[in-house]
């Protein structure tokens, strides 16, 4: 019988999604699982963009799917377990450390982005006297 939609999970997809749909307790069990996939995933690249002329925007990239992906799968792995992998508050460690090591490691495995790319970011090098007598 046609009801008018396209169904596009069968039973069993429908039954994933409503457990990960419900696996917070409470909405800030939600939030914090949000802000622990920024922290981990985002922090490390925008942080790593500023500090290091050699980061990649693969690096960048990488880093912010790594931090993300780990995040969501502790979290979804801790849904299904009596007692969880890793404790909730501890999810950004691992989640961190994964993101910051793939940052450097691909990184470092790709070429360097054109200097054109970075060099808006940073100040040339100057003397310290040079940039007093500049403000005299």
């Amino acid at each position: 019988m046609a009801t008018g939609y396209i169904e596009v999970f069968n039973a069993q997809d429908r039954v994933a999604l409503k457990k990960l749909l419900t696996q917070f307790r409470t909405i800030l069990d939600m939030a914090f699982t949000a802000y622990t996939m920024i922290g981990a995933g985002l922090t490390p690249a925008l942080l790593t963009a500023f500090l290091w002329k050699r980061v990649t925007t693969a690096g960048g990239v990488a880093s912010i799917a790594t931090g993300m992906g780990v995040t969501l799968l502790i979290t979804i792995i801790n849904s299904f377990g009596e007692t969880p992998l890793i404790p909730f508050d501890y999810i950004v460690l691992p989640a961190a450390g994964l993101s910051i090591a793939v940052l450097i490691i691909v990184s470092l495995l790709t070429p360097p982005d054109p200097k054109e790319k970075w060099e808006m970011f940073y100040e040339k090098d100057v003397e310290l006297r040079d940039a007093i007598e500049e403000f005299e």
